[in-house]
């Protein structure tokens, strides 16, 4: 009997414990808790990882976007006010029309010579008004603070309009081409017009008082001057309006430039 049961109980501890329902060994039991923990331990670390990636994502993604905002507010109040600086510059320049009046007076005189060395004539007789008008050189200065401002701080990279930053750039330009034509008229007029006028005849009351400033009502304007005419004075005057054609075409060139950067900057005002 004692050999059955201790063979029986023998083959049961065995069967049972190979079939999982007799308690299993303490090592066991722990190898199989740290599995699980590590598995959790491992889940855990990538979600809160994927947390802590997205909460950064999406707060760089905020500060990109606020900053982004801030740049077109900016950009917006800076194309704004370059319209209105502009649409003033170009009113300015659509109120001088100097420059007809200032060739038109060159061809009569340059007639009136012309005519006089034809007929064999040693003098003309010339308006006051005719000479103080081409004798004068006109100018023009542009005022583009803004513009100014952007360029010297190496700022007009702020515009992302590469429409408006070329229409810009042209006026610029221009703008330089213009300002050396004008200079060249001018230099034209005092180092070899007014010379000649001076040595030709009594033109200081006609001549001492500048276009640009004098009253309508000067009597000046109204008198006759005798000119001495010869070949010399009519290669001058026949240079001096040549400068003012160029000077006048750059000035027409100017004013396309602006009407360009007014008609850029439109679409993007409010």
């Amino acid at each position: 009997m004692s050999g059955y049961f201790t063979s029986h109980s023998s083959r049961s501890v065995r069967l049972s414990y190979n079939d999982g329902w007799w308690p299993q060994p303490a090592s066991r039991l722990c190898e199989a808790n740290m599995t699980n923990r590590v598995e959790l331990s491992w889940a855990r670390i990538l979600a809160e990882g994927s947390a802590i990636l997205v909460s950064i994502l999406l707060a760089f993604g905020i500060q990109a976007w606020w900053e982004e905002r801030l740049e077109r507010a900016a950009e917006a109040e800076l194309l704004s006010r370059l319209h209105a600086e502009f649409s003033a510059n170009l009113a300015r320049i659509d109120e001088r029309t100097f420059y007809g009046t200032v060739l038109l007076r060159g061809e009569e005189l340059f007639r009136q010579i012309k005519e006089a060395r034809k007929d064999g004539q040693q003098t003309i007789m010339a308006s006051g008004s005719t000479l103080r008008w081409f004798a004068y050189a006109p100018t023009f200065e542009a005022d583009t603070p803004i513009l100014d401002g952007l360029i010297s701080g190496g700022q007009l990279q702020i515009i992302e309009d590469r429409n408006v930053q070329s229409v810009l750039a042209t006026w610029e330009r221009e703008l330089r081409d213009y300002t050396a034509f004008a200079e060249r008229a001018r230099r034209y007029s005092d180092d070899f017009l007014l010379p000649a006028l001076y040595r030709r005849g009594d033109v200081g009351d006609v001549l001492m008082v500048s276009i640009s400033n004098h009253s309508p009502n000067d009597p000046a304007l109204e008198a006759r001057v005798q000119i001495r005419v010869d070949d010399e004075l009519k290669g001058i005057v026949a240079g001096r309006y040549a400068a003012g054609r160029s000077a006048q075409g750059k000035f027409e060139v100017l004013r396309t430039a602006a009407i360009d950067v007014v008609d850029a900057i439109e679409p993007h005002l409010p």
